[in-house]
This record gives structure tokens, C-alpha cells and sequence, in this order.
């Protein structure tokens, strides 16, 4: 009995495994967009404070 439910588990296990990888490729990938986006801030605030380029020029050259 026991060794049919471990048997039963093996391919519930394989997926689980697939989809623990896909789901931490997908938040590792959303922590590396912030952590550009929160780059991009700083760099524009620096920009803006030192260099003294208007907010609305800097928001351009974003795009």
C-alpha cells in the first residue's frame, strides 16, 4: 500500500519541481526589473539635483 502511493507521488513530485524553478525564474526576474527601475530612479534624482536637468527631459530620454 505504501509503496503504490510512493509510486503515485513520483510524477506529482517531477512537476512540483518544474513548476518551484518556473515560479522562482518569474519573481527573480520581476526583483531584477525593480531593482532597474529603483536604479533608474536614483540616477534621474541625481540628474536632476546636480547636473539640473528638468524632471520633464529626463522623463524623455527614459523613453
Amino acid at each position: 500500500m505504501v509503496s503504490q502511493f510512493s509510486d503515485a507521488l513520483i510524477p506529482t513530485l517531477a512537476l512540483g519541481i518544474k513548476q518551484g524553478l518556473l515560479k522562482g525564474m518569474v519573481f527573480g526576474s520581476i526583483r531584477i526589473i525593480f531593482s532597474i527601475f529603483a536604479l533608474m530612479s536614483w540616477y534621474g534624482s541625481i540628474l536632476v539635483i546636480k547636473k539640473g536637468i528638468r524632471r520633464e527631459e529626463f522623463m524623455w530620454r527614459l523613453l
